[in-house]
């Protein structure tokens, strides 16, 4: 009681202090515009449809009444990268501002929002790990939540397909393997990078289908509606990847790290030993493929080398020597996908400016 009083005192705090930042744009530093696009692309989405996909930013927007001007020529050369329902989510941000909410305060409402589903997977994984140890404990507050706070108080919406994923995999650990697909199919549905939960998917589906055939069709038939539009999104936006540099340190195009990383999967695999261990194996290999396939890189990408964390509150018989291993890959693999000094995982707090 007095652990979870005092995680909602501190959230609320947070919250309240991004509320009364200064910054034009709604992020801690006042420079991202990923939420001033993705609020510019779901006026072009729901106005020219799967457009957005074909034709760069500046183009499918020409023409159209965006909420302000700081919404035009953000990355104008480059296509939406984003499922549709990741974009419709800044939807009520923009009848906001064009019902006359400020632009400042107008745009602060993506971080707000960003930021209360990344404080949800916060608490929700640490409710999870009573019992687990010291290690466990140290992945989430010395990886999970400084980046899922850093990145849901910059607007960027990758704390919310984390949301999910962390929401799956603790249904998944209670035995409620139908509501756990589901999440793992929303947060696909809300981010390409979701696939960093596939095993966890094929894991609840494998719980369902021994619980009885008839068990699988409800969540099969949820997860089909959450992924179909996404999975048209991707067919449309592959023809356009172009439009993203491809300056992603571990992409195939940088061979020296993309081979150093596979190996550093594989030792993580045999490490915790993957017969006994699939769900987890799986998750790593996953991971690393979403490393490799993304073009870009930020240091809110990292959000996706998490996942192994996620897969060890979904397995019931995880140790601590798991919860030590998945801390060590997943710093491992920081420092491997991303140009960063040490990990990304604390980057954004020495940015600069924040919130004054």
């Amino acid at each position: 009681m007095v652990r979870a009083l005092a995680f909602t005192l501190g959230a609320v705090g947070w919250l309240l202090l991004l509320s009364q930042g200064g910054s034009a744009r709604g992020d801690l530093r006042d420079h991202y515009t990923d939420h001033l696009r993705h609020m510019g692309e779901a006026v072009a989405l729901t106005e020219r449809g799967f457009d957005v996909y074909r034709r760069p930013y500046g183009e499918v927007t020409e023409g159209l009444v965006l909420p302000c001007e700081l919404h035009r020529g953000l990355f104008a050369e480059r296509t939406a990268p984003y499922p549709p329902l990741a974009i419709l989510a800044h939807w009520p941000m923009v009848k906001a501002e064009q019902a006359g909410l400020a632009p400042r305060w107008a745009h602060r409402l993506a971080p707000l929002w960003w930021s209360l589903l990344a404080l949800l997977a916060v608490g929700a994984g640490g409710a999870q790990l009573r019992g687990q140890g010291l290690p466990a404990w140290l992945g989430l507050l010395a990886l999970g939540a400084p980046l899922v706070l850093g990145a849901g108080a910059n607007g960027f919406l990758d704390t919310g397909y984390l949301a999910c994923g962390v929401g799956a995999a603790v249904l998944l650990g209670r035995g409620r393997p139908g509501w756990a697909l589901v999440l793992v199919a929303l947060a696909g549905a809300m981010q390409f990078r979701g696939l960093v939960f596939a095993p966890l998917g094929l894991a609840a589906l494998h719980a369902l289908w021994r619980e009885g055939p008839r068990r699988v069709v409800g969540p099969v038939a949820a997860a089909a509606v959450l992924l179909t539009p996404a999975l048209a999104a991707a067919w449309v936006v592959a023809g356009t990847l172009g439009t993203i540099p491809a300056d992603n340190p571990v992409h195939p195009s940088h061979p020296l790290r993309f081979w150093l990383l596979l190996g550093w999967t594989v030792a993580g695999a045999l490490a915790v030993g993957w017969r006994d261990r699939p769900l987890f194996s799986g998750t790593l290999v996953a991971t690393a493929a979403v490393a490799v396939l993304e073009r870009s890189y930020g240091y809110w990408h990292a959000l996706a080398l998490l996942a192994p964390l996620l897969a060890c509150l979904a397995e019931p018989r995880t140790t601590r020597r798991d919860w030590a291993l998945a801390l060590a890959w997943v710093l491992g693999a920081s420092v491997l996908a991303y140009r960063e000094a040490t990990t990304p995982f604390w980057s954004w707090a020495f940015e600069g400016r924040w919130l004054f």
